[in-house]
C-alpha cells in the first residue's frame, strides 16, 4: 500500500534532495560573479578619486596664484571705517593713482618718511594727469589703540582724509586683515596702484613716487 500512485510524490522529492547534496552551496557562483563585478566598480571609483583630488590642487595653485600681490596683478580690495568715521571701499578711488601707505605711531622709520609723503600729496594731489582723475594717498596703521594713531597724525600734519586705523594685539605680528590681504611682514610697506586698480610699484621711496608721478 505504502507504494501506490498516492505515496509517490513524498519519495519523488527525497530523491532531488539526494540529487542535489552535491550542491553544498548552489549560490556559490553567483556570489562569485558578484565579487568579481565589483572590481571593475571599484577602479571606477579610484580613477574618480584620483581625478577630484587632481582638480582641487588645480583650484588651490591658481587660487595661490591669484592671491598674489605682485606688479601688474590687481590691488586687493577693502572696507574700513577713515578716522572721521565714514566708510570707504578702495574701488571708491578708481580712475586715480593711488599711493596705499602701511605705517604705525610706533614705527620710527614710518614717522620719518612722513614729511616726504605730505610733500607728495601737497604737489600731486590736485595736478592734471594724462590718464587719472588724481592722486590720493591711502594710509593703513597697524596700532594697539586709536590714541597714539590719532596723535601721530594731528602731530605730523597728515591732509589726507583716508586715514584707516587696524587695531591688533601684537605689533611684532603683521595680523590685520588689510595687511595680510597685501602680504605685508612689516611696515613700513606701500603700493603704487594705476587708474585701472593694478599694482604698478612695490614699496617705493617717496622719491621714487615723485619721480613716476611726474612721468604721467
Amino acid at each position: 500500500a505504502q507504494n501506490g500512485p498516492g505515496h509517490t510524490a513524498p519519495y519523488w522529492g527525497m530523491g532531488r534532495l539526494r540529487n542535489l547534496k552535491h550542491l553544498r552551496n548552489p549560490l556559490h557562483l553567483p556570489v562569485m560573479e558578484e565579487h568579481q563585478s565589483t572590481a571593475p566598480s571599484k577602479m571606477k571609483i579610484f580613477n574618480i578619486s584620483f581625478l577630484l583630488l587632481l582638480l582641487t590642487l588645480i583650484s588651490c595653485e591658481s587660487a595661490r596664484k591669484e592671491a598674489e600681490v605682485v606688479i601688474g596683478t590687481s590691488a586687493p580690495n577693502f572696507e574700513a571705517l577713515l578716522s572721521d568715521g565714514r566708510s570707504f571701499e578702495l574701488e571708491e578711488l578708481e580712475g586715480k593713482y593711488i599711493l596705499l601707505d602701511f605705517w604705525g605711531s610706533w614705527c620710527g622709520p614710518c614717522r620719518k618718511e612722513h614729511p616726504e609723503l605730505v610733500a607728495l600729496y601737497r604737489d600731486f594731489s590736485k595736478q592734471a594727469f594724462e590718464d587719472a582723475d588724481g592722486f590720493e594717498i591711502v594710509s593703513v596703521a597697524m596700532e594697539l589703540d586709536s590714541a597714539a594713531w590719532q596723535k601721530a597724525i594731528e602731530k605730523d600734519q597728515l591732509p589726507w582724509s583716508y586715514q584707516i586705523m587696524e587695531q591688533t594685539r601684537d605689533l611684532k605680528k603683521v595680523s590685520v586683515p588689510i595687511a595680510r590681504s597685501y602680504k605685508i611682514e612689516k611696515v613700513p610697506a606701500r603700493f603704487i596702484i594705476n587708474p585701472e586698480g593694478e599694482i604698478v610699484g612695490i614699496n617705493p621711496s617717496p622719491e621714487a613716487v615723485r619721480t613716476f608721478l611726474n612721468t604721467k
